[in-house]
């Protein structure tokens, strides 16, 4: 029998609502307190990948794990209002360290890098239960806005960070 969502629904088992929020903490400027806390719409957590070394030995060949091979980034949509102060927030990290006039981004890694703790909540809003710790964080791209009269909802962005480690928080 072939499962549709009208099976899935029929198991008593209600669709649930779960929620994610994003915590940013700057660089060595801001220490451990969040800059920017701010439910979100999506998450994609990144994909984890190993190379492999390939060693043919009398006739045989054996597998090894290689190098990393992750791509290293992961992307965020966020929601915003009228006043963009989101939008506007990546985009004075982006401009005002990175992509700098002055400087050309000759600022150590160190001043434009932070952290981003990624959580999931259960369906009640306020359990946690797991968190994803992205470290040496970075915007990459801060996605396209679209602005439109048709309706009056919050709108959405994505935000894709480069970061140097996912460590899962139990």
């Amino acid at each position: 029998m072939a499962v549709t969502i009208n099976n899935v629904r029929a198991m008593n088992n209600p669709q649930r609502a779960y929620e994610y929020e994003v915590d940013v903490f700057g660089g060595t400027f801001a220490g451990n307190l969040p800059i920017l806390t701010q439910r979100v719409e999506t998450v994609t957590l990144p994909s984890n990948s190993v190379d492999t070394i390939e060693v043919n030995f009398k006739g045989r060949k054996t597998l090894y794990a290689g190098r990393d091979a992750s791509s290293h980034t992961f992307t965020v949509s966020f929601y915003d209002d009228e006043a963009r102060d989101v939008y506007k927030f990546f985009r004075r990290w982006m401009d005002g360290s990175i992509n700098d006039q002055i400087t050309g981004a000759g600022l150590t890694r160190d001043f434009y890098a932070g952290e981003v703790l990624i959580k999931t909540f259960a369906h009640d809003s306020t359990t946690i239960t797991g968190s994803s710790r992205m470290t040496k964080c970075f915007p990459t791209e801060v996605g396209d806005v679209q602005l439109s009269y048709e309706s009056s909802e919050h709108f959405r962005f994505d935000v894709t960070f480069a970061f140097d480690e996912h460590i899962i928080v139990e």
